[in-house]
């Protein structure tokens, strides 16, 4: 199975750090106008206590939230705060902090308040201290909102994150490098190198949908497109060729039940 590895590389939808007992990071992220709702999730060892503090750009704050605190609820201004503390599961040790920011019901034009904002995070008791935040994706809240300095790193969108299939990223073959708009690993828990491979992905010249009429020039018939879509109809050529079809035996008989 070939999957993409999302266009997340540049997003800036990615923060990664790490937190010394008894150190205080701010880590700053900008929020565009007309926003309904946002979230924000952080990802770290369950053996480390952190104390996080949400902070809006009026200066009010949600917090300090203390290890333990498994829900909170607060009203910033114009946007409603919803915090969530989930505890570790059999197939994953780490824990997640969960906000959800929605635009007060009670506004003509519900929308979170636009800005810059800043999650603090203070190390209470630290055994590893590094962690992960994401916010949601560019097709869900554009490039304009992201972190003020973002991670190009751990980038990648589900399932490309998956051991058992093939994420094939983007190439830019005129710059000899990755897309800089490809996502990639690694990836955050069970740590493993993604993309397993790239193909070209950049400047891609291929045909269009319409009906083709007598002298037509080239340029209607045909298009160029960037993104990881045509990576992947590489990769799939590629994989074809490394592993051909499978020929049945002129015995084998299909199944009636499939209409064959």
């Amino acid at each position: 199975m070939l999957l993409l590895p999302g266009n997340e590389g540049f997003g800036g939808h990615h923060y990664e750090g790490e937190v010394r007992q008894g150190q205080t990071l701010e880590i700053e992220f900008a929020i565009t106008s007309n926003l309904p709702s946002l979230y924000l999730t952080l990802w770290k060892d369950y053996v480390d206590d952190f104390e996080i503090t949400l902070v809006s750009p009026n200066g009010q704050a949600m917090g300090p939230l203390v290890p333990g605190e498994k829900s909170r609820n607060a009203v910033i201004g114009n946007t409603e705060v919803h915090f969530f503390n989930t505890q570790p599961v059999p197939y994953n040790e780490e824990q997640e902090f969960f906000f959800l920011l929605k635009g007060s019901s009670g506004m003509p034009t519900p929308a979170v308040l636009e800005g810059l904002w800043k999650l603090r995070i203070t190390g209470l008791k630290i055994i590893d201290g590094t962690f992960n935040i994401w916010l949601p994706t560019t097709e869900e809240v554009g490039r304009k909102t992201a972190f003020t300095i973002p991670a190009i790193n751990t980038t990648l969108t589900l399932p490309s994150t998956s051991k058992r299939a093939i994420t094939v990223g983007a190439y830019n073959s005129r710059l000899q490098s990755v897309a800089d708009f490809s996502g990639r690993g690694y990836t955050r828990s069970n740590v493993y190198v993604k993309p397993d491979l790239v193909a070209p992905g950049v400047g891609i010249s291929t045909t269009k949908i319409g009906r083709r009429l007598r002298h037509t020039f080239r340029n209607k018939l045909c298009r160029t497109i960037r993104n990881r879509s045509m990576c992947t109809s590489h990769g799939m050529g590629n994989s074809r060729w490394k592993r051909p079809i499978p020929i049945w035996p002129k015995t084998k008989k299909l199944s009636k039940k499939r209409g064959h």
